[in-house]
């Protein structure tokens, strides 16, 4: 057995397995394998030749023509591409899938270039032809199609983005070469060769670009302008090197689409929308090592504002105080850990709880006792806590402590079931309301109102501790009421009438 009886290509199993996903693959690998050559122009016609029968034909102007014909039935021989990133093909396999799937439908493949031909027929095999072309080469493949299929191979290629530095035309029409919306170099993952000829992943700078679709055309990533893969992005994506593909050309890894995702951002997020910011490869993009701060601080203030804090599980009425003071709050769940991460070093976002410091108050048993003590309280005072407690029982038909204190942090009073404090209690802060406040609440109508309207607030907090959960407004609502029949039956204290 010799070494050339080694490997048996079934070419009807061959077939089948190209054709099962359509026949728009037959173009691309023709059209690509001109665009490849030294040329300045290409032309494919696409049409049918009968009932059931379709034919391809692609020439160009390569002087060279094919640099060796035997490639064109030699499967996995060494391609003088491979080794080349800004070529197209890889394999050397292409025109074997194209031969094989035209004979086995009953069709045929005729190739013929500068220094020769070949006729591929099932009936008569392969065949050596005496013909050739002046400049260039010709191939024309014909196999099994139906109209339909034709013209949506027709529509594919018109999806394709020509090169700019020579015309393509299809059935007499010239492609349009789409102008990019955005154009950038950036190291991106491809396929190489080595010095024993094996191929293997690698990474070089090429330029990529970003372009926009079309009558809801399905967004794509590109290579050299053939379409290879959906990209889950709003635009085309060409990248000008070999896409790192599998075997059946229809995936790459979710590592190459996760840094598509973020170079597009990157590339385009002054055109961010607030509706765009929350779709799901923007969120892809945020998790990628590739995104830049602008980037990130561009979805950040399109999805949460520009105005934000970050929740803190441990202080939720900070995020409600947030809210209602017109903050973006973002939550733990809101994005991805790794999202998070790059938030964090790109983006930072201030806790809830350092933005709004006042939104609740924390006393501690080891903390600092600013308790004033009783001997210093003035008579205002007095009557104001004696009161306090009176309303109190009003409200919740029992007493509570109430105790003044000299506090430097922003809040005039806190309420306590218990806890910490030992039994439901209320702390009036001098330095907040100040003395001015407490004579007019002991001599005044309008600041015996003020001083009624906060026992109200902070008995409500028996309800609730936020000041954003229904339950305590309810309790503002029934407090309120009592506290008015409680001064229609006794009337005003009598210290306010003195």
């Amino acid at each position: 057995m010799s070494s050339t009886d080694i490997l048996t290509v079934d070419t009807k199993g061959l077939s089948k397995l190209t054709s099962r996903n359509g026949l728009d693959w037959l173009a691309a690998e023709l059209i690509q394998n001109a665009w490849d050559q030294e040329v300045s122009t290409v032309d494919m016609t696409i049409e049918t030749i009968g009932h059931g029968k379709g034919r391809i034909t692609v020439t160009d102007d390569d002087p060279q023509g094919f640099l060796d014909l035997t490639h064109a039935y030699t499967l996995f021989a060494e391609s003088n591409k491979k080794g080349d990133a800004t070529l197209r093909g890889r394999f050397n396999l292409g025109e074997k899938l194209v031969i094989a799937y035209c004979v086995e439908t009953g069709g045929s493949v005729e190739i013929l270039t500068t220094s020769g031909g070949y006729f591929f027929s099932k009936k008569g095999g392969r065949k050596k032809l005496r013909r050739q072309t002046e400049v260039g080469s010709k191939v024309t493949a014909e196999f099994r199609a139906s109209k339909e299929t034709l013209a949506q191979m027709v529509e594919y290629v018109q999806t394709f983005i020509a090169p700019t530095d020579f015309p393509t035309t299809v059935n007499g029409e010239e492609l349009l070469n789409k102008p990019p919306l955005a154009t950038f170099e950036e190291f991106m993952p491809t396929v190489s060769v080595n010095d024993e000829g094996d191929l293997f992943k690698t990474t070089r700078k090429t330029t990529v670009e970003v372009i926009e679709t079309w009558n809801g055309e399905q967004p794509m990533i590109y290579e050299m302008g053939i379409p290879v893969v959906e990209n889950p992005t709003k635009y085309h994506i060409n990248v000008q090197q070999k896409v790192p593909l599998n075997m059946e050309r229809d995936a790459v890894t979710p590592a190459y689409s996760r840094k598509v995702c973020a170079l597009v951002l990157n590339a385009t997020r002054d055109l961010l929308s607030k509706e765009e910011a929350s779709q799901p490869w923007v969120a892809e993009a945020m998790e990628s090592d590739d995104i830049e701060a602008e980037s990130v601080t561009k979805v950040l203030d399109q999805v949460h504002g520009k105005k934000r804090v970050m929740h803190d599980p441990n202080n939720p009425e900070a995020s409600a105080a947030a809210i209602a003071a017109g903050y973006g709050v973002v939550y733990g769940g809101n994005h991805s850990k790794k999202a998070h991460d790059n938030i964090r070093q790109h983006s930072p976002v201030s806790s809830a709880t350092d933005k709004m410091k006042d939104a609740g108050v924390d006393f501690h048993p080891g903390g600092k006792d600013v308790t004033i003590p009783y001997a210093k309280w003035t008579d205002a005072m007095k009557v104001l806590a004696e009161y306090t407690a009176e309303l109190h029982g009003v409200a919740h038909g029992a007493a509570c402590e109430v105790k003044w204190v000299n506090d430097n942090r922003n809040y005039g009073a806190c309420y306590d079931q218990g806890g910490l404090l030992g039994g439901a209690s209320i702390l009036l802060n001098k330095r907040r309301l100040g003395t001015r406040w407490i004579t007019n609440a002991t001599s005044t109508v309008v600041g015996f109102t003020r001083f009624v309207d906060l026992v109200i607030h902070e008995c409500a907090h028996h309800h609730s501790r936020s000041h954003f959960n229904e339950d305590f407004h309810k309790g503002c609502s029934r407090i309120g009421a009592s506290f008015t029949a409680h001064l229609a039956q006794v009337g005003l204290p009598k210290w306010l009438l003195n």
